[in-house]
This record gives structure tokens, C-alpha cells and sequence, in this order.
């Protein structure tokens, strides 16, 4: 990971890698290989070309060798003859283009080609030719008939992956896939494509778009959100409660917030009871303290202490009363006394 080169990128993946964490930990740790994710901004800068194509046909070549961390690796070369529907990021000769590449045997995360695939190809050039930049992400997901787009190539990139959640033949995967391709991409464009997945017919897509705008501290699609967590008629499931909960508690701090996250203190839902406390006193506001106050008298130790360290934080109080999880862990009924206390004194 050496091209992350500033804190700002570095910090978006840590956030990225977190919230995938929460919403599809238990998936990632039942697989034998850890794939690392597709890295759009790296690879629109990398590409010397950028096409979405379809694969004409794939065809053996003969055995080579890949070198990775843990070694040398046996795999054998292919070759891939793509047909170009749209160039985004430099020149083609033609309509068809082709390109090299290896897939060990062993099962190192590599990602597969084959014929009939569909998507955006991001190739290098090399000594023997045209390449894959990122070999465990040979492409990103794409639907045809996506319109023009214009601006740089992560841009035209963002375009063909939003583009997705408009059309119909874009499956519930792709469209799954494309959210979290765009997580760690902080752009308008990705922004705004986000938005287009919180209008998606399928309530999970939905979610997972609201939760990384809220990653991103975006609160448009708040109250949306808070009205289907409150809705007594709606029952979310694990992944979609997760991915909301993750993004209220790492992204909101916006004040205005507030009202919504007071409401969110009586879902029905710890994880997001949990959450809201957090965003309550992440937005360091005066407005925040009498709903935390509530949240002391909640049974639940670790929306406790959100209100114990969120009330902490307004009130700029540090050392004792301001206690680590660990501290807190330990006699956590004198930290909640303490702040009731204190809010006693307040009135």
C-alpha cells in the first residue's frame, strides 16, 4: 500500500476498510484469500487505458510464474481479445484490443477473465504488451449503454459505475459491487452517485448507500433513514442496521443533525441507539447535552458510555471523568453518576 502518500487518502481507506469490516465481516473471514479492494483512483491514474468492453474470447498461451510477498507461484498466461464499446482514458488501434495476462493456481486472490464478461478494464503497457494494472481487480463493474460522460478519467470512471444504479439490467451484485468501489473514492461525482443508490428499488443497496454517505459526513438522506429504522412495519436486516450504524457513528457530526439523532436514541435497534449516542457527541454541540443526559438512563453500558465520553467532549473535560473503554468497563455506574450528576446541577 506505499502509493498511499497523504494523510487524507490514507484516512479514507482506515474509514473504507472499517465499514466494510462492519458490514461484511463475517463474509470476509470465511474466505481463504483476502482480495485487496479495487482502487479506483489509483488505477485511473496508473491506466495508460481505460475501456469498458466485453471479452471476445480468452485464450491460453503457456505456463509462467508470479512473484508475490510469499513467494514464487506457478500460473499459467492467457490472452484476452476485448471489444471496445468506450474509451475513457487514452487511444485504441481499432475496435478490439488485447491484453496479457497470468492466473497462478494457487489461490493467491487473483481475479479471473473470461469470455462473455462485461465491464471497465484498466491496462498498462508493457515490454510484451498490454496488461492488467491490478491483477486481483482485472475490471470494474459496467453495464452497456451508459451515456457520455466528460472530465478526467476517475471521473468517466464514476460516471460508468453510477450508470448502474439506473439501469435495469444492472444486477442486485453489480449494483452491491459498485457501492463498494466507490467508498473509498471522496469525489462530487462518487457523492453524487451514492445519492442515485439511496433511490434504488432494493432496500439493502438503499441502506448501504446511506450509510457511506453518512461515512462521509453527508446527512441529506438522515431522516430518510431514520424514518425506515422507526418504522414499526419494517424489519431491516443484520447488514443493513450495520452499514447505517457504522456511518452515523464515523461520519455524522454535523449539529444539525441533532434533532434526528434524538430520535434515533429510542430505535429499537442497539446498534443504532449505540450509534446515534456517538454522533450525538461527535457534534461537540450544545444541543447534544440534554439527549445524552437521557441516554445515561439507557440499560445498554455501551450507549452509556457514547453519552459519558460525548458529554466529556462538549463540556472540554478531560482525565478522570473522561474514562477510556477500559476505565469505563471497570465501575461504569460511577462514570453514569457522576455526568447525572452533573446534568442535575445543570437545571
Amino acid at each position: 500500500m506505499g502509493y498511499l502518500d497523504n494523510g487524507a487518502l490514507y484516512n479514507s481507506w482506515r474509514q473504507a476498510s472499517k465499514f466494510l469490516l462492519a458490514v461484511f465481516g463475517c463474509a470476509c473471514l470465511l474466505r481463504a484469500t483476502i482480495v485487496p479492494m479495487m482502487e479506483l483512483n489509483k488505477l485511473s491514474e496508473k491506466g495508460d487505458v481505460i475501456v469498458v468492453a466485453s471479452v471476445a474470447d480468452v485464450r491460453e498461451i503457456g505456463p509462467t510464474t508470479v512473484t508475490v510477498p510469499a513467494g514464487n507461484f506457478a500460473a499459467m498466461m492467457y490472452t484476452a481479445r476485448l471489444q471496445v464499446e468506450k474509451v475513457l482514458k487514452g487511444r485504441t488501434e481499432g475496435p478490439t484490443l488485447n491484453f496479457r495476462f497470468a492466473y497462478p493456481y494457487a489461490r493467491l486472490g487473483y481475479g479471473s477473465v473470461s469470455t462473455g464478461q462485461f465491464g471497465i478494464f484498466f491496462l498498462r503497457m508493457a515490454e510484451e504488451g498490454w496488461v492488467l494494472v491490478d491483477p486481483y481487480n482485472p475490471m470494474g463493474p459496467a453495464v452497456a449503454g451508459a451515456p457520455e460522460s466528460e472530465g478526467t478519467p476517475l471521473d468517466r470512471v464514476i460516471a460508468e459505475i453510477a450508470y448502474l444504479f439506473t439501469s435495469p439490467s444492472a444486477t442486485f451484485a453489480m449494483r452491491q459491487q459498485a457501492e463498494i468501489d466507490l467508498l473509498p473514492v471522496v469525489t462530487a461525482k462518487s457523492t453524487a452517485a451514492l445519492k442515485l443508490a439511496t433511490r434504488d428499488p432494493n432496500r439493502e443497496i438503499r441502506a448501504i448507500g446511506m450509510g457511506m454517505l453518512f461515512q462521509r459526513g453527508e446527512i441529506s438522506m438522515l431522516e430518510t433513514a431514520a424514518k425506515m429504522l422507526l418504522d414499526p412495519q419494517q424489519t431491516l436486516n443484520r447488514n443493513e442496521v450495520s452499514v447505517l450504524a457504522t456511518g452515523i457513528s464515523e461520519g455524522v457530526n454535523d449539529p444539525k443533525a441533532c434533532p434526528i439523532l434524538t430520535k434515533l436514541l429510542d430505535c429499537r435497534y442497539i446498534e443504532i441507539r449505540r450509534a446515534a449516542a456517538a454522533a450525538l457527541g461527535h457534534t461537540r454541540s450544545q444541543s447534544a447535552v440534554q439527549p445524552l443526559c437521557g441516554a445515561l438512563q439507557q440499560g445498554d453500558r455501551d450507549v452509556q458510555y457514547e453519552a459519558v465520553i460525548g458529554l466529556a467532549g462538549i463540556t472540554g473535560t478531560v482525565g478522570d471523568w473522561a474514562p477510556s473503554v477500559d476505565r469505563f468497563r471497570k465501575d461504569p455506574q460511577s462514570f453514569v453518576d457522576h455526568w447525572l450528576q452533573w446534568a442535575q446541577l445543570q437545571k
